[in-house]
């Protein structure tokens, strides 16, 4: 297993993994958090040009997605979010 940066080649896979994870969220009871489309395309592209998109990859294969970051504040999202 390793962890890397992803890179534009990645996204293909990246969709198809987030697309699983909201099937798989609805079928769980909690259908709206990502909605239909949820990362977009261009977020991922965005988040890959910005360094904070990871891939763990397993035997050849792309298992997960990873954003790490300490500022979410750009997505509109995360403005809605309080800490208090």
């Amino acid at each position: 297993m390793i962890i890397r940066s992803a890179t534009y080649a990645d996204i293909d896979a990246l969709l198809a993994i987030f697309a699983h994870a909201r099937k798989q969220m609805a079928a769980d009871g909690n259908p709206t958090q990502w909605g239909d489309g949820y990362p977009e395309h261009e977020q991922l592209e965005e988040d890959i040009q910005r360094g904070v998109s990871y891939v763990m990859e397993h035997e050849g294969f792309t298992r997960c997605g990873i954003i790490y970051t300490r500022n979410h504040s750009s997505r509109v999202a995360y403005q809605r979010i309080s800490t208090t």
